[in-house]
């Protein structure tokens, strides 16, 4: 199901279906995570056996814990799902006693920096098109 949700993402973001190749891929890196869970937290926002969304990060990442994904399908943007699942995330980080998370986002990406500034995410650095982000895990929006 994550796959799957990676794929519309995919496609979405580079305005193209992914390749086999490609799907397979993402598949290959979510199984290897979701075997790993000391060093990955995968968590699956579903309703009614649907997939609404998702978020995957790395516990492993240095100096601190790095979103690698976050993701609500498009059927069910515009419904708060994305406060929900940082909630959810901060809430994961806080139990383990993490103080920040890190993430990149795309400078274009308006919706995905109005909510992770809605959760005190400060700008860190600027690479090309993309912004590296912290966020305190003590943030509640």
């Amino acid at each position: 199901m994550i796959a799957e949700a990676q794929l519309e993402t995919f496609g979405i973001t580079k305005g193209r279906a992914a390749t086999l190749e490609e799907g397979a891929v993402m598949a290959d890196r979510t199984a290897k995570a979701i075997r790993s869970p000391d060093a990955h937290h995968i968590e699956v926002l579903e309703q009614q056996n649907r997939v609404l969304g998702y978020y995957w990060v790395s516990l492993v990442a240095s100096p601190a814990p790095m979103l690698l994904d976050i993701y609500v399908v498009t059927s069910s943007r515009g419904r708060g799902l994305g406060d929900v699942i940082m909630r959810r995330i901060l809430a994961v980080l806080r139990e383990r006693k993490v103080d920040c998370l890190n993430l990149v986002v795309s400078r274009d990406n308006h919706a995905a920096r109005a909510l992770y500034s809605r959760f005190g995410a400060s700008l860190v650095e600027m690479s090309g098109d993309l912004l590296v982000l912290s966020l305190p895990v003590s943030s509640t929006a």
